[in-house]
């Protein structure tokens, strides 16, 4: 009888060890996933990419042929005097002089854009790959555009970015999204601060 009580002690005895192990190494092993728990990705994040794309084109279909679109250019500015729109010689003579703002581009993915520029060199506001972006006045650049979506519509930018424009040079150039709406119904008579541009985004 006695045997048979040691031998169930010893069995108990067994069974509580085993046990306890069990419960120790399972303790391990869940401090050891949630130390090495890796989060799961978040594909709904609101942080995303902005892609520029150039659509800039030429439709020929149209009449007159009308080109716009969004191109991405990098270059840098220069300043122009140019004079306040006059219609006689003496009116020219005394006509009040103008910061206006070319911007030389060096490098664009669109071939369309730089033919757009070049072929309307002798106009005020185009140079050899150049395109104007309206005057500066009091460290601002201002313009004014005319399209078919909004007429002719005087724009501003703030001073930070038109200075980061003025400051950008041959060795330190700048990125910009240019962006020219559509003029299907023909324009108008252009001012001294006008620009074929309709939209100026600096890229980050």
């Amino acid at each position: 009888m006695e045997q048979k009580s040691n031998k169930t002690q010893t069995a108990l005895l067994i069974v509580f060890m085993l046990t306890t192990i069990f419960l120790s190494a399972f303790i391990v092993y869940d401090k050891f996933l949630l130390t090495n728990k890796t989060e799961p990705q978040n594909n709904n994040s609101t942080e995303t990419t902005k892609e520029y794309i150039n659509t800039f084109k030429t439709y020929e279909n149209l009449y007159p042929t009308e080109s716009f679109g969004k191109v991405l250019v990098k270059g840098y500015a220069t300043i122009e005097k140019i004079k306040d729109v006059c219609y006689s010689e003496e009116e020219c003579a005394n006509a009040k002089l103008f910061d206006y703002v070319m911007f030389n581009i060096v490098e664009t993915d669109s071939q369309e854009f730089k033919d757009y520029i070049n072929k309307r060199i002798g106009n005020s506001y185009f140079m050899e790959n150049a395109v104007g972006l309206g005057c500066l006045e009091n460290n601002i650049i201002s313009y004014q555009n005319y399209s078919t979506e909004y007429g002719y519509k005087s724009y501003k930018l703030n001073e930070i970015n038109s200075q980061k424009i003025i400051n950008s040079s041959k060795d330190n150039p700048i990125t910009l999204y240019l962006e020219r709406l559509p003029l299907i119904s023909g324009g108008a008579g252009a001012s001294t601060c006008y620009s074929f541009i309709s939209n100026i985004e600096i890229v980050k």
